[in-house]
C-alpha cells in the first residue's frame, strides 16, 4: 500500500457518484412515470371493452 488517500483528493471521486447515482434515481423516477402514465393507457383501453 502507498500514501493514505486524503479527504482532499477523495472529494471529486465521491462528487462523480454522488452526480452518478443522482442521475440513476432521476432515471428511474422517469421510467415510474411512463410505466404509470402506459398503465394508465392501457386501463383507458381495457374500459372500453368491460362495459
Amino acid at each position: 500500500m502507498g500514501e493514505p488517500i486524503t479527504w482532499d483528493e477523495l472529494a471529486p471521486v465521491l462528487r462523480v457518484g454522488d452526480r452518478r447515482a443522482a442521475q440513476r434515481r432521476h432515471a428511474r423516477l422517469l421510467q415510474a412515470a411512463r410505466d404509470r402514465q402506459a398503465l394508465d393507457a392501457g386501463e383507458d383501453h381495457l374500459r372500453g371493452f368491460c362495459e
